[in-house]
């Protein structure tokens, strides 16, 4: 006895229906049969100090000063990219994050390094924006081509900007502050987000 796929086939066929026929045999007979693997999640990619420093070194004054607010506060590329020197309080010593990617408002403080470096900066620059220029139009073109510059000469691989903010939290982690600090740190909605960065990474364990 003739199976369901054979008759349908036998029926489309002898309408003439020629194109169906393939599409019905090729989806009946081998799409079927495909096992669909899940996805495995992106590796965390932690950037060891003298990764960092070979990067850094080879940066443009344009894009030293972003590294470092990157890899001191984990903000992410377009946070720093639009920060307005009114998010920042030197005095007090921290920057409000407004309009963040979980629409929230949070405080994150300045430690020593990046309070130096971004008075450095209004030292050179009385500007709205920061970090760019024409109300931070020309921010985004500026950056990609000083940071793919900076990669190619240091010749470190596979680093992208994001990892910056791995390396932030992780640091953050391995230095002992709890969980909960990181996760507010780091504006994550889930704790289970935060818990990534709970093991070693081996840079952590090689050291620098």
């Amino acid at each position: 006895m003739q199976s369901a796929v054979a008759n349908s086939l036998q029926k489309i066929w002898i309408t003439g229906s020629h194109n169906e026929f393939f599409t019905y045999l090729w989806t009946s007979l081998f799409v079927r049969k495909v096992k669909l693997f899940p996805e495995k999640p992106n590796k965390l990619r932690v950037v060891s100090d003298g990764e960092f420093q070979k990067v850094y070194n080879n940066a443009s004054n344009f894009l030293k000063p972003i590294l470092v607010t990157a890899i001191n506060t984990g903000m992410r590329k377009g946070e720093i990219l639009n920060l307005k020197w009114e998010d920042v309080n030197l005095i007090d010593g921290y920057i409000a994050i407004r309009d963040s990617k979980n629409n929230d408002s949070r405080m994150i403080p300045i430690n020593k390094v990046l309070m130096q470096t971004l008075k450095s900066v209004k030292g050179n620059d009385s500007g709205e924006y920061i970090f760019s220029h024409n109300n931070g139009d020309d921010s985004v073109k500026t950056f990609k081509t000083a940071f793919n510059s900076a990669i190619r000469r240091s010749g470190v691989e596979k680093f992208r900007f994001h990892d910056l903010r791995h390396t932030f939290a992780s640091n953050l982690v391995m230095k002992g502050v709890d969980i909960v600090t990181v996760q507010e740190l780091m504006r994550h909605k889930s704790i289970n987000m935060t818990k990534r960065y709970s093991h070693p990474t081996p840079e952590h364990k090689n050291g620098p």
